[in-house]
């Protein structure tokens, strides 16, 4: 038993995260199909380009020039939830198919647990609510970012197709 617990204890608690992220993603892909969670991933990266863009805007700049972290996650929040829903409502029916394909699942659950990632370390809003150890940090730096992203789109539709 003390084995068990020293092999859990060595593992980051950043990759039982994104493990829970990758399997709730998957199940759900089993149940629906790939179209939630291709849209999430779309949605992602433009919350992240939205927000960032918030602090220019005529009406609603103001929300952006609050100091309060947990307020900025919210108002990150919120445009995450309305991007993901406006591209949800773009007519992809076409992607809601192959549902109960376990392959198709796992290959979309660790993709969107990646995409996650990768744009929860890019923004600096998100760092409030959860810091990644190093070991993921590096695993996602800068410099491979793009390769990561790349690899995760293409697993997507390679998972669709």
């Amino acid at each position: 038993m003390e084995t068990i617990s020293g092999i859990f204890a060595a593992v980051p608690l950043d990759y039982f995260l994104l493990g829970a992220v990758a399997v709730v993603v998957a199940l759900d892909t089993m149940r629906s199909g790939i179209g939630r969670a291709a849209a999430l991933a779309v949605a992602l990266p433009v919350a992240l380009l939205l927000h960032s863009l918030l602090g220019t805007t005529a009406f609603i700049g103001n929300i952006a020039a609050l100091d309060s972290g947990m307020m900025q996650a919210a108002v990150f929040g919120a445009i995450l939830a309305l991007s993901y829903l406006l591209v949800r409502r773009m007519g992809l029916e076409y992607v809601d198919g192959g549902m109960g394909q376990p392959i198709q699942s796992l290959i979309a659950g660790v993709a969107l647990a990646v995409i996650f990632a990768v744009i929860w370390q890019e923004s600096a809003v998100l760092g409030v609510l959860w810091q990644f150890d190093s070991p993921v940090t590096s695993l996602f730096a800068g410099s491979y970012r793009l390769f990561w992203l790349l690899g995760a789109y293409a697993a997507l539709a390679f998972a669709r197709g």
